[in-house]
């Protein structure tokens, strides 16, 4: 399931936002990426509706629930909504994360694609750049925190190697889920792919722990040459 949002801004526009729960990311109703491509019904604290009109697509659903073409309630007068005990726990209880293990997890992430990426690179040495890749590390556990500079941050941080090498690469995000959707979004990067005799790597992982086993996940991963 999604969740739909609407959002008025000033007398006439509306914003519509879908957004995946399990990621965190939304999409607007009208983007060609959004993952979700038919709604049949809409859930709320007061009824059910589903989608009778001729349309499903997010970006040609009218919205409006009154209109009776289009959308028809599961509850009505000759079936009232029954008042449901709630399922919510009357109070939650969060799980502090566990320093330790979070930091053992990211050593052991970091050494799988390292392995990863010379797995791919058969036919050619790969080279690990240890002074990059200390400072991209230091950057990582900068960027959760403070999005608002990160731009400046992210070239203050990485002045000295820029000095001396020319780098491709960049950070990645995303919610940790397992070592094997880390690894493929690394892959699809294609930063490996540089085959050139004098090329080195850089690759550093940084796992900000949120309570409950919540885990930001963020991977630098760059190519480097030389300036000669």
């Amino acid at each position: 399931a999604y969740v739909l949002t609407i959002e008025t801004e000033g007398k006439h526009r509306t914003e519509r936002l879908i957004w995946n729960p399990s990621t965190g990311r939304h999409y607007h109703t009208n983007d060609p990426y959004c993952p979700l491509k038919s709604i049949g019904c809409l859930v709320n604290d007061s009824n059910i509706w589903a989608n009778v009109s001729t349309h499903s697509k997010p970006d040609m659903i009218d919205f409006d629930l009154g209109k009776a073409a289009h959308w028809q309630p599961f509850f009505g007068k000759t079936f009232p909504r029954r008042q449901l005990a709630t399922v919510q726990p009357e109070q939650l209880h969060w799980e502090e994360p566990n320093i330790g293990e979070v930091m053992e997890l990211a050593e052991r992430l970091e050494k799988r694609l390292k392995d990863r990426i010379q797995s791919w690179r058969q036919r050619f040495i790969t080279r690990w750049n240890r002074f990059c890749t200390n400072a991209l590390r230091q950057l990582l556990t900068k960027l959760e925190t403070s999005l608002s500079s990160a731009v400046e941050d992210h070239q203050n941080e990485l002045e000295n190697v820029l000095n001396t090498y020319k780098m491709s690469g960049f950070p990645l995000q995303m919610p940790y889920t397992d070592l094997d959707a880390a690894v493929e979004a690394v892959e699809a990067t294609g930063v490996h792919l540089n085959e050139s005799s004098d090329v080195e790597f850089s690759l550093a992982v940084h796992i900000h722990p949120y309570p409950s086993g919540v885990m930001a996940l963020w991977i630098y991963v760059a190519a480097l040459m030389r300036k000669r």
